[in-house]
C-alpha cells in the first residue's frame, strides 16, 4: 500500500473521523429515538406505542401523506409534457429551456409561497390585473393551493427524471414497433411506459420525500388555512409555549420512519427494475418533427407552465418589493426603491441579517470543505468497514428530513449532560449548517477523488515526496474543483436555509431566511420581498459566475 493510502487509511484517523461524525450526526439522530422512549429517568415503550396510534398523530401523518401524494401526481402532470417536448421533439434543440425550467428549483419554496399568497390574496395582484378572475382567490387558499405551489416548485425534479428516461429509449426500439404496425398509443403503453417505469418511480419517491420534508410552504400557506403536517407540528412543539420535546420526538420519529421507508423503496426499485437500454449500437433517441400548429401548442404548454412556476411568483415578489404603499396597489406613481435601501442600510436590522447570513455561510461552508476533504478521501482511499460507516454517517443528513436533523441537534446540544455551551449561540447555527450541508462537499470530493489514479501516488513516492507534500502538491490541486463546487453549494444554500435557522437561532440574531419569514408573518411584505430578491439575485449571480469561469477553464484546456 502506498504511503498516502496508508496515511489516510490509518486506523487512528478513521476512528477520529468516526468520533467527529458521531458527534455531528449519529448521536443527535440517536437522541431522537432515545427521547421518544426514555423520559424523566424512565422507559416509556407503552406510552410511545399509544402516542403512535393516537388520533392526532395519525391525522397529521395522513395530512403529510395526502399532500405528498397529490404533489407527486400534479408534479408529474406538469413535468411529463415538458420532458416529452424537450426529449422527443425538435424543440429540444433549445438548450436554454433546461436552464429556465430549473429556476423554480433554485428558488426557496417559502419565497415562492409568499409570492403566490401575495398575488392571490383579496385585493391582490390577480384581482387588480384581472378582476374577472378574482373568484379563484377563495379556491387558492386551500389544500389545492398548497398542492399547486409545491408542485410548481418540485416539478423540475420529475422533469429531469422523466426526460433522462425518455432519452434512454433508443430509436431502434421504437422503429421496430412501428415496423410491426404498432400505433403511437400502443407504443407508448407497451414500450415507452414500461421502460420508463423504474426511473419514474424513483423520481416520484424523491418528490414524495421532498414534500413530506418541506417546511416553508406548510409554514406559510398551510398555517393560514389550518392544514398541519409533520414538519410544522414538530416546529410548533419546539418553538411555541408550552414546549413539548417528547411530542416533537414522536413526530420526528414518525417522519424519519416514513422517509426511510420511501428511500428503501427507491433502492429496491433501482435494484430490482433495471433495463439495459444502451448498447454498442448507439442510443440515439427518435426525434419527432412538429407541424406548425403542434409547435404552437407545445410553446403554449411551455409558456403556461413557466408562467405559473416563474412568472407569477417573481412578478409578485418584484412588484411587492417596489410598491410604496400596499393599499394604493399597482401604479407607476406608487413605485419606490426605499425597501432595497432599507436592506442595505448599514444601521438597519435587515442589513445585519444579511451580514449574519454571509458570515455564517462563509464559516460553515469553509468547515464543510475541510471536513469534506477529510471524509471524502478517507472513503475513497480506505477499504475497511469503518470507511463504509463514515460514508453512511457523512451523508446521513441528506437522507433524513432537515427538520428531523435540526431537532436531533437541539436535543443533543441542549442536553443538561452536554458540557459544551454552544446552544443558544451563533456557534449552534454554524454546527447546524455544517451538518445539513456536509453531504454536498463530501459527494463532490468523492467524485473528484475517485478519478485519481494510484500511479500518481507511486510517482510521488519514487521522487521522494512525503505524504503531506503529495497531498498539498498533487491530490489537493486535482480535487480542488470538487471542493470549490461543494463550498459554493454550501454557501449558497446557507443564504436561504430556513428551518435550521428558525429553530436554533439565538435571541436577537436574524438571518436572511428568518428575516424574510418574520417580516412576511408580521405584514411587512415589501421589505420581506426586497430581501428575497436580494437573496435570489446573489444566488443566481454566484452560479452564473461559476458557469462563466468553468466555461473559460474548459476552453483554455
Amino acid at each position: 500500500m502506498t504511503s498516502l493510502t496508508a496515511f489516510i487509511s490509518n486506523t487512528k484517523y478513521l476512528i477520529l473521523a468516526l468520533i467527529s461524525l458521531s458527534i455531528l450526526t449519529l448521536m443527535p439522530m440517536s437522541t431522537i429515538l432515545a427521547n421518544s422512549v426514555y423520559q424523566d429517568g424512565e422507559w416509556y415503550f407503552i406510552s410511545l406505542f399509544k402516542q403512535l396510534v393516537d388520533g392526532y398523530i395519525i391525522g397529521v401523518l395522513w395530512n403529510s401523506i395526502q399532500l405528498a401524494v397529490l404533489v407527486t401526481i400534479v408534479a408529474t402532470l406538469l413535468a411529463a409534457p415538458l420532458a416529452w417536448i424537450t426529449a422527443k421533439t425538435t424543440l429540444g434543440r433549445h438548450k436554454w429551456l433546461d436552464i429556465v425550467i430549473l429556476i423554480p428549483f433554485m428558488t426557496p419554496p417559502f419565497i415562492d409561497s409568499m409570492g403566490w399568497m401575495t398575488f392571490m390574496r383579496p385585493r391582490g395582484y390577480l384581482e387588480q390585473l384581472f378582476p374577472s378572475l378574482s373568484g379563484f382567490q377563495s379556491g387558492f387558499f386551500s389544500l389545492a393551493g398548497m398542492v399547486l405551489i409545491m408542485s410548481l416548485s418540485l416539478f423540475p425534479f420529475m422533469y429531469l427524471v422523466i426526460k433522462n428516461s425518455l432519452l434512454r429509449v433508443s430509436a431502434s426500439i421504437e422503429e421496430a414497433a412501428i415496423i410491426y404496425g404498432a400505433s403511437s398509443l400502443r407504443m407508448l403503453l407497451k414500450i415507452t411506459a414500461p421502460l420508463m417505469l423504474s426511473g419514474y418511480l424513483m423520481g416520484a419517491l424523491l418528490v414524495f420525500v421532498k414534500t413530506i420534508s418541506e417546511f416553508g410552504t406548510p409554514a406559510t400557506l398551510g398555517k393560514q388555512i389550518g392544514y398541519y403536517v409533520l414538519t410544522t407540528e414538530i416546529h410548533r412543539f419546539t418553538s411555541t409555549w408550552p414546549i413539548d420535546f417528547a411530542k416533537a420526538s414522536v413526530l420526528s420519529l414518525v417522519l424519519l420512519t416514513t422517509s426511510m421507508l420511501m428511500w428503501m423503496g427507491q433502492l429496491y426499485i433501482s435494484n430490482r427494475y433495471q433495463y439495459q437500454l444502451i448498447s454498442g449500437k448507439g442510443n440515439q433517441s427518435r426525434i419527432i418533427t412538429l407541424g406548425s400548429w403542434q409547435k404552437l401548442l407545445c410553446w403554449a404548454i411551455i409558456t403556461a407552465i413557466l408562467g405559473l412556476s416563474i412568472g407569477v411568483p417573481y412578478f409578485s415578489i418584484t412588484a411587492t418589493a417596489l410598491i410604496d404603499l400596499a393599499g394604493l396597489g399597482l401604479g407607476w406613481d406608487n413605485l419606490t426603491i426605499k425597501h432595497f435601501l432599507q436592506v442595505f442600510d448599514s444601521d438597519g436590522y435587515a442589513f445585519e441579517a444579511l451580514l449574519n447570513s454571509i458570515q455564517l455561510s462563509l464559516i460553515s461552508a469553509t468547515i464543510c470543505a475541510v471536513l469534506g476533504i477529510w471524509y471524502g478521501l478517507l472513503i475513497v482511499k480506505g477499504q475497511s468497514r469503518l470507511t463504509r460507516v463514515i460514508d453512511f454517517a457523512s451523508l446521513l443528513s441528506n437522507a433524513v428530513p432537515g427538520i428531523v436533523v435540526v431537532f436531533g441537534l437541539i436535543l443533543f446540544w441542549n442536553s443538561p449532560n452536554n458540557p459544551a455551551p454552544i446552544y443558544n449561540t451563533k456557534g449552534m447555527l454554524v454546527i447546524t449548517y455544517v451538518v445539513l450541508f456536509l453531504p454536498y462537499t463530501v459527494q463532490y470530493v468523492k467524485s473528484a477523488a475517485e478519478q485519481l489514479n494510484y500511479s500518481l501516488e507511486d510517482a510521488a513516492k519514487v521522487c521522494g515526496a512525503s505524504s503531506y507534500y503529495h497531498f498539498a502538491k498533487v491530490t489537493l490541486p486535482l480535487i480542488l474543483p470538487g471542493v470549490i463546487a461543494g463550498w459554493t453549494m454550501s454557501f449558497i444554500i446557507g443564504q436561504r436555509e430556513l428551518v435550521g435557522s428558525l429553530m436554533v437561532k439565538p435571541p436577537g440574531v436574524e438571518t436572511t431566511a428568518t428575516f424574510i419569514f418574520s417580516e412576511f408573518d408580521q405584514g411587512n411584505t415589501s421589505l420581506a420581498m426586497a430581501m428575497a430578491l436580494v437573496v435570489v439575485t446573489v444566488t443566481v449571480s454566484i452560479l452564473a459566475l461559476l458557469k462563466i469561469i468553468e466555461s473559460k477553464r474548459l476552453r483554455q484546456s
